[in-house]
């Protein structure tokens, strides 16, 4: 786990020792159900664990220190717990629509002692419909879920006025911006900044930077 402390130089040892139980607890329930295909150290390290901490750079400047974020689909829990590991103070929600990932949630969070973590076995288009959960984040993020389009739909209900959805996808997106510049308008919301972002050497993707608008 050195190249976490190349990463993130303020990383502390309980942080280090934090994504050590994430990795073994990700790789014990991976041998009974299919969490990732991704089981070597180096593979979780940076297609799992930095590839979700390049979020971090992506969060709008004036965030308080417990901003409230939603991980929509979020599998084996990336980008969300990554993201929570570094920012423990943050509210963060994971949605995911398979209750055995729910599970191995619920185990892992237990394990690596976070507070202020809650679960969700539910559909992201159904969950945005609860009043507790529409319009109530400062964040709201996706990994490789679907296209953009449909992730729009889905995710920007749940943030707030003038809250950011990261929408983390890979290197090649021009033509999923282009079909889904409508929908974004339609909802009030615009895209601020397309990043591309190199994670290792030969590891890249972009974070789409989608903000909801003051009405």
């Amino acid at each position: 786990m050195q190249e976490l402390k190349n990463f993130h130089e303020n990383i502390s040892e309980l942080q280090i020792e934090q994504f050590e139980i994430f990795k073994a607890n990700l790789l014990d329930w991976n041998s009974r159900m299919n969490l990732t295909t991704i089981t070597d150290d180096l593979g979780i390290l940076h297609k799992h664990f930095l590839d979700s901490l390049t979020l971090l750079d992506c969060l709008p400047s004036d965030l308080p220190n417990d901003f409230s974020m939603v991980d929509i689909g979020c599998g084996a829990g990336f980008p969300g717990l990554p993201i929570k590991i570094m920012q423990p103070k943050i509210k963060l929600t994971l949605v995911d629509s398979l209750r055995k990932r729910i599970f191995f949630l619920e185990d892992t969070i237990a394990k690596l002692q976070l507070a202020n973590i809650s679960c969700f076995h539910e559909r992201a288009e159904i969950l945005a419909k609860n009043p507790e959960h529409r319009q109530k984040y400062d964040i709201c993020t996706a990994r490789a879920v679907a296209p953009l389009q449909k992730l729009t739909e889905w995710c920007l209900p749940f943030i707030k006025q003038n809250g950011t959805f990261l929408a983390m996808k890979g290197p090649n997106v021009y033509q999923e911006i282009q079909e889904a510049k409508s929908t974004i308008a339609s909802l009030n919301a615009e895209i601020t900044q397309i990043k591309k972002i190199e994670v290792v050497p030969n590891l890249n993707h972009t974070i789409i930077i989608i903000k909801n608008k003051l009405t």
